[in-house]
């Protein structure tokens, strides 16, 4: 398997040069250009209020995107890419990477926090049902997504959260407690790490640049972009594919994959599970954030629905992993699920094949702080 087209996530929507002294980013979408230059302010901004012992972890900008050259140039930082190390097996011990996560997710949000959450909640509704409107008019997202009123998932019939629009899912949404929101990177997966010899040599790349007109968010955002990584990375790379039909008013979704075949997907499976444990470990005051991630990554899955660059059946195996984990997200939010009971849920979702499955509490990973 190689593992390096997918190591850093999906480079479609960007060109991406680099040399010894610059990263040159240019949208490929000039629609996109805005994402770039609101990434190029974020950093601009991490540098100017934070430039001892924090913005260090980030790339400098040396130019914002214009109306004449909408393309980003950053100082080029180096390090071995978190990801690639894991799922070619040059990298075993977590604690390697834990620095980082504990940085991004835990020194971060307190350099600037707000108890003002409204916002986070409608950045969440507005963003991926307006995605996957995009994706329904685009013809990306088959249209029965939209009008099947339960969904057969595995062998279980639930019901679709995505019927008429979306309405169950934005009610979910809309009830979920976010007790504070705080600055975040915004996309924190393993392929944004880049790692070096010491503890705290490490830069992140690639950050969100902020949500909406906010430079805050909800913590859970990125918590949830560790958990989906695993199947993210199975889905683009091929390993998995899904089946799906629609019959008498039912959609059915089932998915078929070798990924748990693969050493290199165990591996990263158990990074991302060991890097969300840290984070809720860390910020153990949000007693739900655990429960939150797991909806969230839910989202993260439903949002990869309007890309124009996927397959019909990478597509439907994203909508799987997305009505999955929102499923069981919101399952572990309805009845206040403590931080073990969302551990099993991880490891019955990622590591074996039949996530409704009871776990075993023996079988729970070590995690340390």
């Amino acid at each position: 398997m190689q593992w390096e087209s997918i190591a850093t996530g999906c480079r479609d929507d960007y060109e991406i040069h680099i040399d010894a002294a610059r990263t040159i980013k240019r949208p490929r979408n000039i629609g996109l250009s805005s994402d770039l230059l609101a990434q190029g302010r974020w950093l601009r901004t991490l540098w100017r209020c934070w430039p001892d012992g924090v913005a260090q972890h980030f790339p400098k900008v040396h130019r914002l995107p214009t109306r004449s050259d909408n393309s980003l140039v950053l100082e080029t930082v180096t390090g071995k890419n978190a990801r690639l190390e894991i799922l070619n097996g040059r990298l075993s011990a977590f604690e390697t990477v834990a620095p980082a996560i504990r940085f991004a997710l835990a020194v971060l949000p307190k350099l600037e926090s707000s108890n003002e959450t409204e916002p986070a909640r409608r950045w969440y509704s507005d963003r991926f049902m307006t995605r996957l409107k995009v994706a329904e008019a685009l013809g990306v997202a088959s249209p029965y997504v939209f009008k099947a009123e339960t969904v057969e998932l595995a062998g279980s019939q639930v019901r679709n959260w995505l019927f008429a629009q979306g309405e169950d899912l934005l009610g979910v949404i809309a009830n979920l407690h976010v007790p504070r929101v705080g600055l975040l990177h915004g996309d924190l997966h393993l392929g944004n790490i880049l790692i070096g010899g010491g503890n705290d040599e490490f830069h992140f790349v690639d950050p969100r640049g902020g949500f909406g007109n906010s430079l805050l968010g909800d913590v859970a955002y990125d918590v949830a972009k560790l958990l989906h990584e695993p199947h993210y990375v199975a889905v683009r790379s091929g390993l998995v594919r899904c089946r799906t039909k629609f019959k008498a008013g039912t959609w059915s979704l089932t998915p078929a994959g070798r990924h748990l075949r693969s050493v290199a997907y165990f591996r990263l499976a158990i990074f991302a599970i060991k890097s969300a444990a840290i984070a809720c470990q860390l910020l153990s005051d949000d007693a739900d954030l655990a429960a939150r991630a797991t909806f969230v990554a839910g989202l993260h899955f439903l949002a990869l629905t309007d890309s124009r660059f996927l397959s019909g059946g990478q597509r439907m195996a994203f909508l799987y992993h997305g009505l999955l984990w929102t499923l069981l997200g919101e399952r572990l939010l309805s009845r206040q699920a403590d931080f073990a009971e969302c551990m099993d849920t991880w490891q019955r979702l990622l590591l074996t094949e039949r996530p409704t499955e009871p776990a075993h509490r023996g079988q729970a990973l070590e995690c340390r702080t």
